[in-house]
């Protein structure tokens, strides 16, 4: 009885976890038009641009946006970025046993053939 409670315990927690994550990227999307915002409102308080901003704040909100999405794409594309953190993840976390199983013996199929 109880050992049922802490596996639907889980499971919510699991499903609010993976929702909370989809929630985040795009909260992080309104944070960096945010920090946007601040860093252009400090050039021009200094002094180092003289630009309106409450004219020009949607068009540099999306450039800013395709110009972060053009440095993901680099980094996945030219860079090897996911491939890279991927190899890192999978060195670092072990594998579930079945899988791993299966792994060793893909791997002896390679070696073989």
């Amino acid at each position: 009885m109880i050992r049922k409670i802490l596996i639907k315990t889980r499971d919510f927690l699991l499903r609010a976890k993976f929702y909370l994550g989809r929630s985040a990227s795009y909260v992080s999307l309104l944070n960096m038009g945010m920090i946007m915002f601040l860093t252009i409102s400090k050039l021009k308080e200094v002094g180092i641009i003289s630009l309106d901003i409450k004219n020009y704040i949607i068009p540099i909100y999306f450039i800013t946006l395709i110009l972060l999405i053009f440095f993901g794409y680099l980094d996945v594309k030219i860079f090897k970025g996911f491939k890279k953190e991927t190899q890192i993840m999978n060195e670092v976390t072990p594998l579930h046993p079945e899988l791993a199983d299966m792994k060793m013996k893909i791997d002896w199929l390679y070696k073989k053939y």
